[in-house]
Order: structure tokens, then C-alpha cells, then sequence
């Protein structure tokens, strides 16, 4: 009977609970491995969350480079057709020039 007696002066009476007195350290414990966990996981995710932006916007940029360099090929190819038409096909400038000698040929005298 002493000894249940000195054994539960080593205890205080918590919420309902028996707790050893050594309970506020644990406690301590508890709390600091708590917020060190929380420190890393807030860390690994932002670390996380700023590759996946980097990541991304270069997936952009890359994508923004390869259309404009794609839009300005087919520019250059059409200017360049066109430049190929228009210098295999000078139809328009001498029916043009012919025309307008043969009419005036025929209605100058």
C-alpha cells in the first residue's frame, strides 16, 4: 500500500488522465518534432511548387519560340513563292505593257 502510494505521488491528475509529471517535456518534445516536420514539409513543397512553375514557364517559352519560328518560316516560304510566281510568271506587267502598245498602236492613227 506505501509503495502504490509513492508511486502515484509521481503523478498528476490531467483531464481525467494519470500523467507522469515528466508529461510537459514529452509535450516539448512532441511540439518541436511536430514543427520540424512541418518546417521540412512546408520547404520541400514550396521547393516543389517553384521547380513545377520554372518547369512550366519554360514549357512556354519554348513553345512561344517554336510557333513564332514556325509562323515566320511559312511567312518566309509564301514571300518566297510568291517572289518565285511572280518572277517566273512577269505575264501581268508585259500583257499589261502589250496591251496598252497595241492599243495605243490602234487607236493613234
Amino acid at each position: 500500500m506505501l509503495r502504490q502510494a509513492d508511486s502515484f505521488k509521481h503523478y498528476e491528475y490531467y483531464g481525467g488522465c494519470h500523467l507522469s509529471r515528466s508529461f510537459p517535456v514529452v509535450q516539448l518534445v512532441v511540439v518541436i518534432v511536430v514543427v520540424i516536420v512541418l518546417v521540412v514539409v512546408v520547404v520541400v513543397v514550396v521547393i516543389v511548387v517553384v521547380v513545377v512553375v520554372v518547369v512550366v514557364v519554360l514549357v512556354v517559352v519554348v513553345v512561344v519560340i517554336v510557333v513564332v519560328v514556325v509562323v515566320v518560316g511559312l511567312v518566309e516560304v509564301v514571300i518566297f513563292l510568291l517572289l518565285v510566281v511572280v518572277s517566273f510568271y512577269p505575264i501581268t506587267h508585259n500583257f499589261c505593257t502589250e496591251y496598252f502598245t497595241a492599243f495605243t498602236e490602234t487607236y493613234s492613227g
